[in-house]
């Protein structure tokens, strides 16, 4: 009889307990008013491992918390966060303090106070399961939530501070929305995360909330749902001008445990109870001095209200030699993601819009003390121009469905015949604006790509300024191949900077790829022309890139790839280069670069798998193709006079491979497919490449050579619209009227991604 007895007054809540916790506890459920026993019995129950993160989350909790929260709700949270951390690799290496303030609090700020500690960790725990740190949970978390969980930036959303269980109903968050998800899923797997952000930026409009994550050594910042490595992210600059001591201009972190300050949440002013400790010094400690000398433009573009991506330039009007050009930032950007100019101070410039290969000024301001902030209105543009913006924007957002049903006016048609080059440029920027790029630019944030089921990562870096036609892009490939992965990560870091910086060419984008595996055909198989034109679309559209001036270029098992890529997408650039490389057979079609500046280079030892035999026998064969002319097969072979199969002299071709333009519109064709995958070549696309096809335009002649079905496209650029076109096979042509449609530019803008391989008509034959 004694058991049961002891199990009924163990039971009884009426029982006496002498109280385990401290004097700031105590104070705490002084606050609770006559939530008090349920926060008492609580304490009473937790197990006694679990103590001491409860008797932190009380001494410490907001009065409303104490007042109006279910203490049940806290303790699965409690019990949670302990049980997790006991699973994950790191879990015991965490500071107590840190996993305390930063793993376990239930809320944020001012959001409402949702239960989603235990849903997250049922769904997000075994996504991060062969993590081996915090850090690299967190960047996984930011890559992978957000589309999980189906939740995007938009300023639609209901109010700032939403919890996340208000995010994921609606689909949408602000910035402070977005990160407060982010945290709440870091803690759930026990990882160190919290809120932190800036009231106002310095010399520029708006706040900004983001997330630091803990990684074993200290904090590290990232941009919620803009996945990237920590501490990379659009507002590093601005937040490196950051005021320290400043509530309003330095930037600050939020703490649950009470502290000297407080978090300043300009969407909740009132509230007095999210506390905040300052890490300005952090984000400025590398700052230069700014130059009092010179000062920011900032420019938005809005089109309607809504903020639309433009080329823009900035000029000075006494001097228009004193240029800088940029790219304005549309919707899917933070709002206080801003296109920003740093020029000299007390002068007049004149903002510019591109308008096809011209630039009309927009506005003039003078840039005095502080940063002028400026908002170019597209409806100052002329009407005819809105209209047909309007329309292309209308057309690039739609379905099947809805494009069938607009319609282009008469006006706006007779444009396309006037002026082509203008209405092209519109075109592109609408695409660009308002396509359909999926995850891309979280892709570009994160420096990878993907395609196909297939992911590389890479990196990039700006040398030089930018040119005002956008930036060339230089795609480097690093060697390695079948071998370990860690010598193809060596391999990478050292193509990062193999080929040497020569800003003195213009301005360029160089960016390292990584192959996408590790196999010996990591950068030849057929899917790396997939993936390479998937890259090319997304610096096109994300990173300002010139489609017209892209140049790819390999050493050993790059330069295989580059022996792949070049004749394979031959179109998408403007040259190609291998080093110490060979063509390989079945892949490497020689007729395919009859327009494409194609050059390569390997040392006479370097006998290896026969590429020394293989380059020669390929030079010849080019050679033999190129026969007397000057204008087709340009480039050629560089032997390297006692040089084997490392070393080569090639690290300054960027100098000669940069100023190099594409011809996107040959007008002689040669085709050889080697796969199946790429339908496209230039202006043709067939439906089963195979055999062999040849095309040219002369005088309004088009004449194709191929078996089986073939799409032909045209422009301006190989005929003449004013008189008939003779088009068909061999001897069997017929004579067309043909008039350039922007359903058919739309069209194939939308399916190449690129405007210089976008054509107005289309043939079946």
């Amino acid at each position: 009889m004694r058991l049961p007895c002891l199990l009924l007054l163990l039971a009884c809540p009426a029982v006496a307990q002498d109280p385990w916790w401290s004097a700031p506890v105590e104070a705490a459920l002084a606050r609770a008013g006559e939530a008090r026993d349920g926060w008492t019995t609580a304490l009473h129950a937790v197990p006694e491992a679990q103590r001491a993160g409860l008797a932190f989350l009380v001494e410490h909790m907001p009065t409303r918390d104490l007042t109006g929260l279910a203490p049940d709700l806290v303790l699965e949270n409690v019990r949670l966060a302990y049980e997790v951390r006991a699973t994950v690799p790191w879990g015991a290496e965490l500071p107590e303090e840190v996993f305390l303030n930063d793993v376990l609090p239930y809320a944020n700020a001012s959001e409402a106070r949702d239960a989603w500690r235990p849903r997250f960790v049922e769904e997000l725990l075994p996504l991060v399961a062969d993590c081996a740190t915090p850090g690299e949970a967190a960047v996984l978390l930011n890559k992978e939530l957000f589309p999980h969980v189906e939740v995007k930036y938009s300023t639609t959303r209901r109010a700032p501070d939403q919890g996340p269980f208000e995010s994921m109903e609606l689909g949408v968050a602000s910035c402070t929305g977005l990160s407060i998800l982010l945290v709440d899923a870091c803690r759930a797997v026990s990882v160190p995360a919290r809120l932190t952000g800036i009231a106002s930026w310095p010399n520029k409009r708006g706040n900004h909330t983001w997330v630091e994550v803990w990684d074993g050594g200290g904090w590290h910042f990232t941009g919620a749902a803009e996945p990237a490595p920590l501490g990379r992210a659009w507002f590093s600059g601005d937040a490196a001008q950051a005021v320290a001591g400043s509530r309003a201009n330095g930037i600050w972190a939020v703490s649950y445990a009470r502290t000297e300050h407080t978090f300043p949440m300009v969407w909740a002013p009132d509230v007095e109870d999210v506390f905040a400790v300052e890490v300005t010094s952090r984000y400025t400690g590398a700052l230069e001095a700014p130059d009092p000398a010179r000062c920011r433009v900032l420019v938005r573009v809005r089109n309607g209200g809504r903020r639309v991506v433009r080329e823009v330039r900035c000029v000075a009007v006494d001097d228009e030699e004193l240029a800088w050009t940029g790219q304005s930032r549309g919707e899917r950007a933070d709002l206080n993601d801003i296109l920003a100019f740093e020029v000299p101070r007390g002068r007049d410039y004149a903002l510019q819009l591109a308008v096809g290969e011209a630039w009309r000024t927009a506005r003039t301001v003078t840039v005095a003390d502080d940063a002028a902030q400026v908002e170019v209105d597209l409806a100052a543009e002329s009407p005819a121009d809105a209209e047909l913006r309007a329309a292309l924007e209308k057309w690039f957002a739609g379905d099947e469905k809805m494009r069938s049903g607009l319609g282009f006016t008469h006006e706006q048609r007779q444009r396309l015949v006037r002026d082509p080059a203008a209405v092209r440029a519109l075109a592109f920027e609408a695409w660009k604006t308002a396509g359909d790029h999926g995850e891309t630019a979280a892709d570009v944030v994160a420096r990878r790509v993907r395609w196909s089921g297939h992911e590389s990562p890479y990196t990039l870096k700006e040398v030089g300024e930018r040119p005002a036609g956008g930036w060339p892009l230089v795609i480097a490939m690093h060697g390695g191949g079948g071998v370990p992965k860690h010598v193809n990560d060596g391999g990478w870091k050292t193509m990062q900077s193999y080929y040497r910086d020569h800003p003195e060419v213009g301005g360029y984008k160089y960016l390292a790829l990584r192959a996408p595996n590790d196999n010996w055909n990591g950068f030849y198989d057929d899917t790396i022309s997939g993936l390479l034109t998937q890259l090319i679309r997304d610096m096109v559209v994300h990173e300002e890139v010139d489609p017209d001036r892209v140049t790819a270029i390999g050493y050993s098992h790059g330069g295989y790839g580059a022996f792949v890529i070049g004749p394979k997408i031959p179109y998408r650039f403007a040259a190609v280069h291998a080093s110490a490389a060979a063509p390989t057979d079945g892949e490497t079609a020689a007729v395919n670069l009859r327009n494409l500046h194609f050059t390569f280079m390997c040392g006479e030892k370097d006998a290896a798998y026969g590429r020394i035999e293989r380059c020669r026998a390929f030079a010849e064969e080019l050679a033999a193709l190129r026969g007397e002319r000057t204008d087709v097969f340009s480039g050629g072979f560089s032997e390297q006079a006692g040089y084997g199969h490392g070393g080569l002299p090639d690290r300054d071709l960027t100098t000669e491979l940069v100023p190099r333009v594409r011809n996107a519109a040959p007008r002689e064709l040669t085709w050889q497919p080697t796969d199946g995958l790429l339908q496209d070549f230039y202006w043709l696309r067939v439906e089963e490449p195979e055999g062999s096809v040849s095309a040219s335009v002369l005088d309004n002649v088009v004449t194709v050579e191929v078996e089986g079905p073939v799409t032909v496209y045209l422009d301006e650029r190989l005929i003449d619209f004013s008189k008939p076109v003779t088009i068909g096979r061999g001897e069997d042509r017929r004579a067309v009227e043909m008039a350039p449609g922007l359903e058919t530019l739309c069209a194939s803008l939308a399916q190449r991604g690129d405007p210089g391989l976008a054509f107005t008509v289309r043939v079946d034959l």
